[in-house]
């Protein structure tokens, strides 16, 4: 028996050892060829992990599915450049370069907008090689790291063998063409389906390098269009603009405007909030004092944002143009997608009356893609922190005690706004300004610099977990109460007839806890109603000329402008006319609800709950909206005018 045993042992021995040495042998005959192919399936992570370097990103903050998603694109690249070469090294080599070059773009994208690189800026070519020699490409440390990866691959592809020429397999030919065929099903899945909403995958557009590059720039290209209205076409879109225009929605003539007011200020402030709406919150003193003394000439209550808590390129796109967010994929930005040639806006008609449009924002020009967007919008001058674009410099220099924490104060921001009206006056120009604030910005754990302590949380309210921060928002609503006090005191002594529309792009990112004592529930078990309050913010029109005082106004940013050119004095479009329409009924269209003028509050996710009706001028307002930002070329523009007339 144990001899038995042994000579088994003996023969699994010697098995072995002949495995050994064929593998051996298979080895160092064919060690080129296995490198080749390790080499050839390590490309896609090596490209992927060259790219994120680039980006400046850890890829190791990224999700499982983030790695995969990405790594899918990568190996669809490796093989469309097999395919190519026809050879394992010449689709290494190419594959990486271009990997490489991609990176190293929106490498330089990242440096000079901080944010990643979007399918838009391809179409902005032309606009991008304008300024091509303006910024510093000097290589920095993520540069030299991506030439060391790419020399690394180019040297180990040097010592691998040539690919010799074989007569062509039909397994091969069957191979890519089954993989073409995956690949095919693959591509109309991700951009032609709604395959992404349903996996909770959307473009990344604040964050830029929350997806890694690849799979952010993907998934913006995939949302770069949205879909259709359903039975839209632009025939249909055409008739109903006849109809509407037959039934008097017609565009006034550009040229009028004898009444219009001299200056005419649209002033969104940063995370400007009211929580004294909150009948529970108990506070030391009312934060806002002149905010709710304000009755005169105004007319003021609650916006209805389409965000919460961050998102403010949404908000101003809303009022600026009149369109809404609602009928975007979800969490995609206009700026950064859609924004693609001239686009009608409160700009282009300022700018059709002879005025001096400005955009006015006290911080990097980096952010949401501003600069083009505004310029698309309308807007002769643009200035921020770092440049001034088209216009001549005011002063946007900042002292010490104009920062409250590490933001331009709301004080000083106002201060420069005196300054663009005065010279535009004093050259015999009206003036629309677009001011974007950054006084409250989160976060609300920074230092204090230069923020008295005011209004405080307090009885049940003044917990640790939450009070800090909450407390560090609320003094920054005064200090911007304090500084509206004097923003209204200097255009009330102009001569100039002014108006001011004022209001708070969306809530401030509280702490949730802190909304949950507010309700006294958890976050997932409010009403709508109750979901609503978070996305109201104040705002109020003021002139210093005679105008019908109103209160608790209900109002969505997308009809915000609207009423406010009209109280302005601005001839209105045949859209602004079609949106005051709609606003008799819809006090707010956003992605989160439907607000009627009864108070009714409609969850987004529930249409089928609208009248025919109330449905039937959504489905006119999606379709106007789609003509007026993808109609065709020769388009009827005078409609919506965008400052080209009609074409």
């Amino acid at each position: 028996m144990h001899l038995r045993f042994s000579l088994f042992l003996i023969q699994i021995w010697y098995l072995l050892r002949r495995a050994r040495q064929r593998l051996g042998r298979f080895l160092r005959q064919n060690i080129g060829l296995i490198l080749s192919y390790a080499l050839f399936w390590l490309t896609p992570l090596i490209c992927f992990l060259m790219v994120e370097l680039l980006s400046m990103n850890s890829p190791f903050k990224l999700a499982a599915w983030q790695w995969c998603l990405n790594l899918v694109w990568y190996f669809f690249l490796l093989f469309v450049t097999w395919l190519i070469t026809g050879r394992r090294r010449g689709s290494i080599l190419l594959t990486v370069l271009l990997s490489f070059f991609a990176g190293l773009a929106n490498h330089y994208v990242l440096s000079f907008r901080g944010r990643a690189l979007f399918p838009i800026d391809l179409l902005s070519i032309k606009t991008a090689l304008n300024v091509f020699l303006g910024y510093d490409y000097t290589p920095d440390r993520f540069v030299w790291g991506g030439v060391a990866i790419v020399a690394a691959v180019a040297v180990a592809v040097g010592f691998l063998p040539r690919q010799r020429t074989r007569a062509r397999a039909k397994w091969l030919t069957a191979l890519k063409l089954g993989l073409s065929g995956l690949w095919a099903v693959y591509i109309f899945l991700f951009f032609f389906t709604g395959l992404l909403p349903q996996l909770n995958i959307y473009a990344q557009q604040w964050k830029t390098q929350g997806n890694g590059f690849l799979l952010n720039f993907t998934v913006s290209a995939a949302y770069m269009r949205p879909s259709r209205p359903d039975g839209y076409s632009n025939s249909r879109a055409e008739a109903l603009i006849d109809t509407l225009e037959a039934e008097g929605l017609t565009s006034d003539a550009a040229d009028g405007g004898a009444d219009t007011a001299t200056n005419f200020i649209v002033i969104m402030d940063e995370s400007f909030a009211d929580y004294t709406w909150f009948e529970n919150l108990t506070l030391s003193e009312d934060p806002t004092p002149f905010l709710h003394a304000l009755m005169e000439t105004t007319i003021k209550g609650k916006l209805v944002s389409p965000v919460t808590g961050g998102g403010t390129a949404g908000v101003e796109f809303e009022c600026l143009t009149g369109n809404t967010m609602a009928f975007f994929p979800y969490g995609t930005v206009a700026y950064q997608l859609y924004m693609t040639e001239q686009t009608p806006s409160l700009a282009w008609t300022a700018d059709a009356l002879g005025g001096e449009t400005a955009a006015y924002h006290p911080y990097e020009s980096s952010g949401w893609n501003r600069p083009t967007a505004y310029r698309l919008l309308g807007f002769e001058s643009q200035y921020y922190l770092d440049q001034v674009i088209g216009g001549t410099a005011f002063g946007t220099d900042y002292a010490d005690d104009e920062i409250v924490r590490q933001f331009v104060s709301d004080a000083a921001d106002f201060e420069r706004l005196y300054r663009i009206t005065d010279a535009a006056n004093a050259a015999g120009k009206s003036s629309f300004i677009f001011n974007v604030t950054m006084q409250n910005h989160s976060g609300y754990a920074m230092s204090w610099t230069n923020l008295p302590r005011s209004a405080t949380l307090t009885g049940e309210f003044d917990d640790p977990d939450y009070g800090a921060t909450t407390n560090q928002f609320l003094a920054l609503a005064a200090a911007t109460d304090r500084a509206l006090e004097e923003l209204i005191g200097h255009y009330a002594n102009v001569d100039e007839p002014t108006v001011i529309l004022f209001f708070g792009d969306h809530q401030p990112p509280l702490k949730n806890s802190f909304y949950e004592a507010l309700y006294g529930k958890a976050l997932d078990d409010r009403t709508a109603e109750e979901v609503l309050e978070q996305y109201v913010t104040p705002f109020f029109l003021w002139a210093n000329f005679d105008i019908e005082a109103q209160e608790d106004v209900v109002i969505g940013a997308n009809f915000l402008g609207v009423l406010a050119s009209r109280i302005a004095g601005y001839p209105q479009t045949g859209y602004q006319k079609f949106l005051a329409r709609l606003n008799e009924t819809f006090a707010a269209i956003t992605p989160v609800h439907y607000v009627l003028q009864d108070g009714t509050v409609i969850d987004a996710d529930a249409p089928q709950t609208l009248t025919p009706e109330q449905r039937s001028l959504v489905e006119q307002y999606q379709s106007l909206q789609f003509y007026n930002l993808f109609g065709p070329d020769g388009r009827d523009g005078f409609f919506f005018w965008d400052g080209r007339g009609p074409h």
